[in-house]
Order: C-alpha cells, then sequence, then structure tokens
C-alpha cells in the first residue's frame, strides 16, 4: 500500500472514531427540548421536530419539559410539568431521556417534585446518572427567555448549574442575592429576569388584553376594535 493510501486510510478511521464516539441523545414520547447548553431551541422539541440530537462527549444542559395526558373525570387533560434542568456527563454513549407515565395530578406534583426523569444507556444497557433542578419563574408570564433565566441560573449554588455557560456575572456569584441552595439533593432557585414578558400583578387584565391583541392577526384586531367601539 502506498504512503498516500495509507495517509488516507488512517485519516478515513480517525473520522469514523470521531463520528462514532459522541453522544447520541433521543427523547421519549412527550419530552420537549427547550435548551441545550444554554441555547434555546426555538422549536421546542429537539431540533426541527427530530427526536435525537448528536452532542460532543462531554459535560452537557439540558432544559426539559414533559406534556402528559391526565385523567379528570372521565377525560383526559394536557398538563406540563415544570421547566426543569437536567445535566449529564457522558462519553461514547446513545441516550434516551424519558419520563414515566403521569396520569393523574398527584402523579404529575410528584414528578415536579422529584424530577425523576429517565436517562438511559441503550449501549451499556443500564441507567445513566444526572443532576437535576428546576428552572423557576416567579410571576404570570406569556413568554420565557431560557437563554436569559440560564445565564443567570448558571450562577446559582445549584448542583445543576454550570458557571462556564453563564454570560453575567453577580456578586458573590448568586444572582439573587442570596444562597439559593436549599441543602437538598434537587434545589430550586427563583429567577426574576426583568427581560421576560410578565404581567404587572397589580393590572392583570390590561396585560392579558395587551398579549393576545398583539398575538391576534389583523383581521381579529380590526374586529376587537370595532366590538370595543360598539361596547363602549
Amino acid at each position: 500500500m502506498s504512503l498516500t493510501k495509507s495517509c488516507l486510510l488512517i485519516s478515513l478511521i480517525s473520522v469514523a472514531v470521531n463520528v462514532n464516539a459522541d453522544i447520541t441523545l433521543y427523547s421519549g414520547e412527550g419530552v420537549s427540548l427547550l435548551a441545550i447548553n444554554g441555547h434555546e431551541i426555538k422549536s421546542g422539541n429537539f431540533l426541527d421536530g427530530q427526536n435525537s440530537i448528536h452532542l460532543e462527549n462531554g459535560t452537557h444542559q439540558l432544559v426539559a419539559q414533559y406534556t402528559a395526558e391526565i385523567s379528570k373525570d372521565g377525560d383526559f387533560e394536557i398538563e406540563k410539568t415544570s421547566t426543569q434542568i437536567i445535566v449529564f456527563k457522558a462519553d461514547n454513549a446513545m441516550l434516551q431521556l424519558s419520563a414515566p407515565k403521569l396520569s393523574t395530578y398527584k402523579e404529575l406534583d410528584d414528578f415536579n417534585k422529584q424530577m425523576n426523569w429517565k436517562l438511559f444507556d441503550q449501549k451499556a444497557n443500564v441507567a445513566f446518572s444526572f443532576t437535576s433542578d428546576e428552572l423557576k419563574k416567579e410571576g404570570i408570564q406569556f413568554s420565557r427567555d431560557y437563554e436569559r433565566e440560564l445565564s443567570r441560573f448558571n450562577n446559582s449554588a445549584s448542583p445543576a448549574a454550570l458557571s462556564s455557560l453563564s454570560k453575567e456575572r453577580y456578586p458573590n456569584n448568586n444572582p439573587s442575592g442570596n444562597n439559593s441552595s436549599t441543602g437538598s439533593i434537587i434545589h430550586s432557585v427563583s429567577l426574576d429576569d426583568s427581560g421576560v414578558n410578565t404581567v404587572d400583578s397589580n393590572n392583570i387584565p390590561e396585560g392579558m388584553l395587551k398579549y393576545w391583541y398583539t398575538q391576534a392577526d389583523i383581521k381579529t384586531q380590526k374586529a376587537f376594535i370595532k366590538w370595543l367601539k360598539v361596547n363602549q
């Protein structure tokens, strides 16, 4: 074999090793991925509706939410869990992120408290360890800025915080000015980010009207204005 062919073969082998030696993450049914490593995913469910994504070997931080069908009075209601952060470190793994089946409000409440996601390594056929926490946002809101929230969260004392992903700096490395750690296994950090679209609690009806008006199409806006004139 010539030197050129040998070098080419070595290069191809190296590329193949690098391609295979990474992390493939699959989502289970009802799991929505909202952000990866501080970057928001606009689609809300992995990338372009796909249920898998490739990540480099190392530590990763996910923001996820689970949608469940909750049984109530013989009918089903669609409910979402709280927004939760999952941090794991892996090398050359094929992971699936899923949640237990939730069918009652008690099970939903328990999941929000325990955050008992299932991260399963399909290559090793074993459960994979991870750290989880809740990404809280106090107050009434209609949308969230996950990138700003995560930047602040990653300056907190939570075990799920990754300081390397933070874009902001705060005194004592804490955005809230006090100790966010509760001393429990799962820590809950309360965030108050003025950049998120919130509603003044003293005038909630006005805020809701403004929000829904801006979300409506032009035809609906005109019909609403006409209705206001008639009913003033």
